[in-house]
């Protein structure tokens, strides 16, 4: 009888992904009672709606967004993990991903790419209750706050980028 490799338990930031999944959901549950039967669904550079969709077509695209979103974040690192080296482009590769650094690299990689996933459903959450806010108070804006959230996205991905090129950079 041969032993079985013992698997690693899921990380942390996977189990913060799932639940942040399920805050996209309990967060739609709690509004969507209130929302109008036709609610603005897409606005526009200004902030203004310039789309319109049935709350119920515009829940179970936000449901499947999110959803998507999350086990695209989960199952980038284990795919990337089975390509060839050469098929993997992150700094100084041949050094990350010699044998005996192989594992913990990719280790590093999927819990950094569960933690830009956090940030963009955290992302969809804020707004989300944007959308929300505008459709239960007309008339019907975003206002600057959608630039202050889009702001604080990219900036939390400029220091993820700058964190997983020092992370990697050889020692």
């Amino acid at each position: 009888m041969t032993a079985q490799p013992a698997r690693s338990p899921m990380p942390l930031t996977a189990w913060t992904l799932v639940l942040t999944l399920a805050g996209v959901a309990g967060h739609l549950i709690y509004y969507y009672p209130r929302l109008p039967d036709t609610v603005a669904s897409h606005f526009g550079a200004s902030g203004r709606p310039d789309g319109w969709s049935s709350k119920e077509t515009y829940g179970i695209i936000i449901i499947a967004i999110a959803g998507l979103l999350t086990l695209m974040f989960l199952a980038i690192g284990p795919f990337v993990r089975r390509l060839p080296n050469d098929m993997i482009n992150f700094p100084n590769r041949d050094y990350w991903l010699a044998p005996e650094r192989r594992d913990a690299s990719f280790a590093v990689l999927a819990r950094l790419l569960h933690m830009i996933g956090i940030a963009t459903l955290a992302l969809l959450i804020g707004v989300n209750q944007l959308v929300f806010n505008a459709n239960l108070n007309p008339p019907a804006s975003l206002g600057a706050a959608a630039w202050v959230l889009l702001g604080a996205y990219l900036a939390f991905v400029s220091l993820w980028t700058i964190r997983l090129f020092r992370r990697f950079r050889v020692v």
